[in-house]
């Protein structure tokens, strides 16, 4: 019984503190609002106009905001369902929480995939040239909906109505949003490395290699074991796990840390090929999800002690593979072969590339010494020169105020100068007065003498 009291005093104690702490972060927050409005009003127009400095600004913390959302969906997602255990173990596939298990391991999948291109656009954005930063002030508009998209699927998180009847058509038009824009205006080689870059796409491919795999074993689930397609998608499994092995062995030989001096940096042809392992995977995703589908909705239809067949399963197998575009990124000699013999090339070419790859980074071929100049970001770049406009106005305000005293100074020499030629001009008056009253004496006199000397 003191026991129970002395953890109940703990835990009020705890969420005492919590609220305090809430409040806290709470005053930290308006007060921050509060001093950035507050600094706005100090701001010109031309800061503040749309598709500015300001709105690039925006979009510069937007994209990792993003990135954060995502990861808090991946994090709560990844404990909620208990992802890894349920990856080893084929009874977890035949539970009712099935359907659960996959739409989360596919909407992480889908969050790692937004997560590597938005993180593309903003290493991107960190070193392009100026004029490309603030052209993206322009996009703010469009890219706050990809972060309210996030937003609704964290509230439904919270309230416990994150599942599979919710609709992922927000995600998928931010990935391909960001794709388009990475493919026609975000176009720029990076100069510092990309490692960073490649985490993220071992990322995207371990989620993909999760969802494929739970697939497998959905589909497994439905096969009894002497069917000769067990044996396939067991063989698809072991290439599905040596991929994840090599993404795996990828993401702790990088050099993660910031500010390394090793980083990593490959050419044009070995990225296009990651590009493609991970446009392959997902097209065996597609795949796979689709095989699923068809079987399992031929499977409610079975009686008891039927079964699904080869043949019915190689036939679901030809109608994926012939609507699907992996024909398009396989060697030609398996098109128009087995339709599982598609998947399965497709998978091996895939743990293939990864294996190579691997191999050579190992090797060291892809590392080289981070550069010791450290380049600017284009955003401190435009600082600076917003600043230096702001120092040349407030020079030409100091020049203007000194030329207004000058005008002052010259306007009161002037005055004085006036009231000098005034008083000259006065004085000059008298004196011709006086000349002309002198003039009028003497003419009185010389006249007068005149008259005496007449007479």
């Amino acid at each position: 019984m003191l026991s129970l009291n002395v953890q109940l005093k703990s835990s009020a104690l705890k969420a005492h503190s919590r609220t305090i702490e809430f409040e806290l972060r709470k005053l930290d927050a308006q007060q921050a609002t509060e001093q950035i409005n507050l600094l706005k009003s100090f701001m010109p127009n031309t800061f503040l106009i749309s598709g500015g400095d300001y709105d690039a600004l925006l979009v510069l913390m937007l994209l990792p905001r993003l990135t954060f959302k995502a990861e808090i969906i991946i994090d709560q997602l990844k404990q909620k369902y208990k992802l890894e255990e349920a990856l080893g173990s084929l009874s977890s596939v035949t539970s009712h929480q099935a359907d659960q298990l996959s739409f989360a391991s596919l909407l992480i999948y889908k969050l790692a995939t937004l997560q590597m291109l938005v993180g593309r656009a903003h290493g991107i954005l960190n070193e392009c040239e100026v004029q490309l930063y603030r052209q993206m002030g322009g996009l703010r508009d469009d890219l706050i909906i990809h972060e309210k998209a996030l937003d609704i699927l964290i509230e439904l998180l919270k309230k416990e109505q994150l599942d599979e009847t919710v609709p992922l058509h927000g995600v998928d038009k931010a990935i391909g949003h960001f794709e388009t824009l990475l493919e026609s205006r975000l176009v720029h080689e990076s100069v510092l490395g990309q490692s960073e870059q490649l985490l993220a796409q071992m990322k995207t491919l371990c989620g993909g290699c999760d969802y494929i795999t739970l697939e497998l074993l959905r589909l497994r689930a439905l096969v009894p074991e002497g069917n000769a397609f067990v044996s396939q998608l067991k063989e698809m499994e072991s290439f599905n796990n040596d991929l994840r092995q090599a993404c795996r062995k990828i993401r702790r030989r990088v050099p993660a840390a910031p500010g390394s001096q090793r980083v990593v940096r490959y050419n044009n042809q070995v990225a296009q090929s990651l590009a493609t392992a991970i446009r392959r995977q997902l097209l065996l995703l597609g795949a796979f999800r689709s095989l699923h589908s068809k079987a399992s909705l031929r499977a409610s239809s079975l009686t008891e002690g039927e079964s699904l067949t080869k043949g019915e399963l190689d036939e679901y197998a030809r109608q994926v593979t012939a609507t699907s575009a992996l024909q398009d990124l396989v060697q030609g000699s398996v098109v128009g072969r087995d339709p599982k013999e598609l998947l399965r090339s497709t998978m091996s070419d895939n743990s293939s590339a990864l294996e190579m790859f691997l191999n050579a980074l190992q090797d060291g071929d892809y590392d080289v010494v981070a550069p010791r100049t450290k380049l600017e970001p284009p955003v401190v770049v435009r600082a600076k020169a917003v600043k230096g406009e702001l120092s040349d106005v407030e020079g030409l305000g100091f020049k203007l105020e000194e030329r207004q005293k000058d005008i002052l100074e010259l306007r009161k020499t002037l005055r004085l100068k006036a009231q000098e030629m005034s008083e000259g001009s006065v004085k000059i008056g008298l004196l011709e007065k006086k000349v002309e009253s002198a003039d009028a004496e003497c003419e009185k006199k010389v006249k007068a003498e005149r008259e005496e000397v007449q007479r």
